[in-house]
């Protein structure tokens, strides 16, 4: 697991928190500005309202899926990367860039996948030879 994730939202919640309480009030009467349902409704709400506006519905929901990655509970095998990027790149010398079309079904990586694909389709014939 990747620890300076929780690590940063911890010292960053306890810094925001120590911030707001510090003052010449009790921390509790100092916090207790800081919670008012309407500004915390608006806060949030714009934030999604905002990520709405700015995301498709398709990439938003990537964020559930990509949570395990970012938490470093889900590890990506390098050395299976590097093979196929090896593999990819002997193939286009050897054969040009348009011939690692017939390899993109064999790669399990979407993302190496669909990059691959974004190589090939943004290729023209003309200039690969």
């Amino acid at each position: 697991m990747n620890i300076s994730v929780p690590i940063g939202l911890v010292v960053a919640f306890g810094l925001m928190v120590f911030g707001m309480g510090f003052g010449k009030e009790s921390p509790l009467e100092s916090l207790s500005k800081f919670w008012d349902p309407p500004s915390v409704l608006i806060t949030i709400g714009g934030m999604f309202a905002t990520l709405l506006a700015t995301f498709p519905l398709k990439i938003l929901s990537r964020i559930f899926q990509n949570y395990p990655i970012i938490m470093g509970l889900r590890k990506q095998d390098p050395i299976y990367h590097i093979t196929i990027m090896t593999d990819l790149s002997q193939e286009a010398r050897k054969k040009g860039l348009l011939a690692l079309e017939d390899s993109v079904a064999e790669i399990d990586d979407a993302f190496l996948r669909d990059s691959v694909v974004l190589i090939v389709d943004d290729m023209e014939p003309e200039l690969a030879a």
